[in-house]
């Protein structure tokens, strides 16, 4: 090969070598957007749900735990782990003390994720308020919520998570079920109105629409 063909053999090589690198960068690039689109679950960040008044903050961050969990057996979601995001957001020094919407998006920046659930729980009274919000980080708008009213045990409120998470997966709440002591219902039944009243009460009971965990107040 004389001296003139060299410079010419070698960018051919070159320009080949560099085809065959941009094939192969490519190729993997594209299979991995596809994967991305089948897969269509948008990344979730579940932040602990702030007390409103009534209920221990230990509870609520138990209760967004459960939040959390309920959200990823439903397979709608990809959920962040807690321990992720609260790495991540002390890494960054940013604080969740203002839950609102914008302050939402901005976390969930901070955690690479798509959408933000933030909310609050309290007691007032016999009655539990749950309102949580999901938030899409990009807009920074509210593209869901729900707010449940709950009269019951503290058990109870699992299944209002529950609930909550089935609402923003665009499934049907499920019926809330409790267990109780049909002997209160029973002796209830005696003292109000004899053996129809029990008979009645105990109806009442199995139907579902009511439960008592400890015996009710007397008058």
């Amino acid at each position: 090969m004389n001296k003139l063909n060299r410079p010419i053999a070698v960018t051919i090589a070159v320009m080949f070598f560099n085809l065959q690198i941009g094939s192969t960068v490519f190729i993997p690039t594209r299979l991995v957007a596809q994967e991305k689109s089948k897969d269509n679950k948008p990344v979730v960040a579940v932040l602990d749900l702030q007390v409103s008044g009534g209920i221990l903050k230990s509870e609520a961050a138990a209760l967004s735990d459960r939040l959390r969990s309920e959200m990823q057996e439903l397979k709608k979601f990809d959920l962040i782990e807690r321990s992720q995001m609260d790495a991540l957001l002390k890494e960054q020094d940013f604080s969740i003390s203002e839950l609102s919407e914008s302050n939402a998006a901005k976390a969930g920046k901070l955690l690479s994720a798509e959408q933000v659930a933030i909310g609050t729980i309290g007691k007032v009274g016999r009655t539990y308020t749950v309102d949580v919000r999901l938030i899409e980080v990009e807009t920074g708008k509210v593209i869901n919520s729900s707010k449940q009213d709950y009269i019951g045990p503290t058990e109870g409120l699992v299944q209002v998570m529950r609930n909550i998470a089935r609402i923003f997966a665009g499934l049907e709440p499920m019926k809330i079920k409790l267990e109780s002591n049909t002997i209160w219902w029973v002796l209830g039944g005696l003292a109000i109105g004899g053996g129809a009243g029990a008979f009645l009460l105990l109806k009442k009971k199995e139907s579902g629409t009511a439960s008592f965990a400890s015996p009710p107040a007397l008058p």
